[in-house]
């Protein structure tokens, strides 16, 4: 949905939410060709290096938390002059509230467009926005959702081994759709 093709180079621009540090999951990542940035050292030396280190290594999808990438466009373009050209394809935001400036700014720092990503480890659910921008489609083969009459978003994690938690409120509203998105999914 993101113009992303198995195989692409993807950097994570994340925390160890959305990626370990363990050999397992370096290897995981070689596999699928993923290069994480850390989001907790943003100075603006880093900054600049991460967008250099993004244009240089031709990568194709950008992935991480909705502040940092947006704090990285804000460095781009804020220093116009030291902006390299990038390949990305699109850009995805996740784990946190992606607003409407945000996403203007990061699509002019990186000329790309930027997807949103919906995300609650706990309940087992994820959904994302497609290129209609219309809204997000649910990922439901993990997880049985709900939306109360409040729109309460309420989950059963059917993978979760662990622990289950039956209706699982996850404290974030949202309105289900019937109508089909343009792009034909559901």
């Amino acid at each position: 949905a993101a113009g992303f093709h198995l195989g692409d180079r993807v950097a994570f621009l994340a925390g160890s939410a959305l990626f370990g540090s363990g050999w397992k999951q370096r290897v995981y990542y070689r596999m699928l060709n993923v290069t994480p940035f850390s989001a907790f050292d943003m100075s603006d030396e880093t900054l600049a290096r991460y967008a250099r280190d993004l244009a240089e290594g031709q990568f194709r999808l950008l992935y991480g938390y909705a502040s940092a990438v947006h704090r990285l466009a804000h460095h781009l373009l804020a220093n116009p002059s030291s902006v390299p050209r990038f390949a990305l394809r699109g850009v995805v935001c996740t784990a946190e509230v992606l607003t409407s400036s945000m996403r203007a700014e990061i699509e002019a720092a990186f000329g790309a467009p930027c997807f949103n990503q919906y995300g609650c480890q706990d309940a087992g659910v994820s959904a994302f926005e497609c290129d209609q921008h219309t809204g997000l489609h649910l990922i439901s083969t993990r997880s049985y959702t709900e939306a109360q009459p409040s729109g309460q978003l309420v989950s059963t994690d059917l993978a979760n081994t662990a622990m289950f938690m039956p209706r699982y409120d996850t404290g974030d509203l949202v309105r289900f759709s019937s109508r089909f998105c343009p792009c034909g999914r559901g």
